[in-house]
């Protein structure tokens, strides 16, 4: 079943996010997440799991997420 935009709104407000916050922690545009809420474009399913994944461990989204392997020293 699909997330709706209500309960995508529920999520955020629940994990103490801001809409852009949310959007940032799920890797995607502002604009994509303020487009969700408008009911503009469907929530896709992994960005609805993960919500809930979230929702029922907190603590996994406070950890940080690398973004990029620290360059190598002494190699070319």
């Amino acid at each position: 079943m699909a997330m709706t935009p209500k309960q995508l709104r529920t999520a955020i407000k629940r994990l103490g996010l801001t809409q852009v916050a949310a959007a940032h922690a799920l890797g995607v545009a502002p604009r994509t997440m303020r487009q969700w809420i408008a009911n503009d474009a469907r929530i896709p399913e992994p960005a609805a799991r993960l919500l809930t994944v979230w929702l029922a461990h907190p603590e996994l989204l406070s950890r940080p997420v690398p973004t990029q392997a620290a360059p190598r020293k002494g190699r070319r």
